[in-house]
């Protein structure tokens, strides 16, 4: 009776999430058929398989795959998986020893990592993968510099819509400009309030104030929220001559599509409205003179060609 191990290799890198296990067995001419194949880091199990398909190449082999899991590994490289066979006549078979390095990035820590627990066994529904998330509470460098950039010389009134919990207000405050959050979740208007932020819970339909009261508005990804976007538009107008937009990216799906890939960003559930360059442009251009539009937020993934693809685009619009 043999086993041999092709997935993982002596010393190769693996990711206790997902240790993917493959080989053959190779049983002998006075042994019973095999059972169970187990694999195991000391005590622990970390995978098992009782399924066997006998090879194409007619050598007798029995090749077998399974996909399994470890904890608290993250990081080590002293260990080894363990390998025995059980026997259908209760004979057990001890395997090979195959050292590994286990990656030190645990993946239940990202968004969405609770999916990864494997005690959650229901079926996710739509509700579970196509969330909302908390309002941002760090700023993106990038999208600061841009309206470090497009805001113009201090002083100006900036009027914040949709800020959240105000995660722009210190970069703008600090560039010498007077900051004004407005907010139409009352959980996030407390935070504001907390923070000693200056702010006005609205509901949404019509800002509460003058025309052209403030200097410049900013709408830093809440656009692709509205129910209106055209109504959101013409009300930043009316109160403001210039107005600062970011929203996702969408340009970026005909280019992520040969890996399968959407931005985790565009699976909020919340998102309504979906712009590209041209459709954000003409959306801005009923409501003010000029509108120029950006992109920021370089993504990993390039293009085959090595082209680099942005997350964001960001608008500038003037009346």
């Amino acid at each position: 009776m043999e086993i041999r191990i092709e997935t993982p290799k002596h010393g190769g890198n693996v990711d206790p999430l997902r240790i993917r296990i493959s080989g053959t067995v190779f049983p002998g001419a006075n042994t019973g058929a095999p059972r169970r194949l187990v694999a195991a880091l000391g005590d622990a199990v970390v995978g098992e398989t009782c399924l066997f398909t006998t090879r194409s190449s007619g050598d007798g082999g029995l090749a077998f795959d399974l996909l399994g899991m470890a904890d608290a590994v993250f990081g080590r490289d002293d260990l080894a998986i363990e390998f025995r066979l059980e026997l259908a006549d209760g004979t057990r078979v001890d395997g090979p020893r195959v050292p590994v390095k286990f990656r030190a990035f645990d993946h239940r820590r990202q968004d969405f990592g609770h999916i990864l627990l494997p005690r959650h066994t229901d079926v996710l529904h739509r509700e579970h993968i196509y969330a909302s998330g908390p309002p941002t509470a760090e700023p993106s460098p990038e999208c600061v510099r841009l309206l470090h950039r497009y805001l113009g010389p201090a002083p100006q009134r900036v009027l914040d819509i949709g800020c959240g919990i105000g995660a722009y207000a210190s970069p703008i405050t600090e560039a010498g400009h007077t900051w004004h959050g407005v907010e139409v979740v009352p959980d996030h208007a407390r935070v504001l309030e907390s923070c000693g932020l200056p702010h006005t819970l609205t509901s949404g339909e019509r800002l509460p104030f003058g025309d052209g009261e403030w200097d410049c508005a900013v709408a830093i990804e809440v656009l692709e929220h509205a129910a209106d976007p055209d109504a959101f538009l013409a009300e930043a107008a009316r109160v403001a001559p210039r107005l600062l937009v970011s929203v996702p990216n969408i340009e970026v799906l005909p280019y992520l599509h040969r890996w399968q890939v959407v931005p985790w960003h565009l699976l909020e559930a919340d998102h309504k409205n979906f712009f590209t360059r041209w459709s954000l442009a003409a959306a801005l251009r009923k409501h003010f003179a000029r509108a120029e539009v950006l992109t920021y937020g370089e993504m990993h993934l390039r293009t085959p060609e090595g082209d680099p693809l942005h997350l964001h685009l960001f608008a500038i619009a003037e009346q």
